[in-house]
């Protein structure tokens, strides 16, 4: 699908569905996951880093990627099916 694509990109980290990798100093991620078939991972490497996620339905895929310091994303999913990729 859309994710999987989009991570198999030369030079982006490997992502793993359920897995949360933080590097640096003061990263945050909150997500809160609610369903079925949902797949989400999370990789921050920098400092000072949010994510914020809400994922409600089945289905669904989310993939954060931050790279340096200060990035901020909100992601939001309702309903079944949605993908979304955020780089940064």
């Amino acid at each position: 699908g859309l994710v999987a694509s989009a991570l198999s990109a030369p030079g982006l980290p490997a992502l793993t569905p359920g897995r949360l990798f933080q590097e640096g100093l003061a990263n945050t991620v909150r997500a809160e996951v609610y369903g079925d078939d949902n797949r989400f991972a999370f990789h921050q490497h920098g400092n000072g880093n949010l994510t914020e996620s809400v994922v409600m339905g089945s289905g669904n895929q989310l993939a954060v990627i931050q790279i340096g310091n200060d990035n901020i994303a909100t992601v939001a999913q309702y309903g079944s099916g949605n993908s979304a990729v955020i780089l940064q």
